[in-house]
């Protein structure tokens, strides 16, 4: 299979930039910064009782219980169809390489 450089410029890759890594480092950070003031928070005792969750009747439990299945499933085929269009655009550029001289 042999790709002209326009179609090999179309292929679009989605690489996370350093801006991303670094807002992901400093989220993971004040992530545990949080936390840690939480805990330090509640061995002083200012935090705020636990209110228990009332259970849910048969009906509400089932259809939770459907809503976390279909999340599940629409979770699932976006994943398969990100790992299929990686696939073929590794496929595409391997195609691309090997027929350049």
């Amino acid at each position: 299979m042999t790709l002209s450089v326009k179609q090999v410029k179309s292929l679009k890759l989605v690489l996370p930039s350093k801006s991303f890594i670094k807002l992901q480092t400093e989220l993971l950070i004040s992530n545990f910064e949080w936390s840690f003031f939480m805990t330090i928070n509640e061995l002083r005792g200012f935090s705020s009782a636990i209110k228990p969750i009332a259970p849910l009747t048969p009906a509400k439990a089932r259809i939770d219980s459907l809503k976390r299945i279909k999340d599940s499933a629409a979770k699932n085929l976006k994943a398969e169809r990100d790992r299929q269009k990686l696939a073929k655009a590794q496929h595409t550029i391997a195609a691309v390489t090997t027929s350049l001289p």
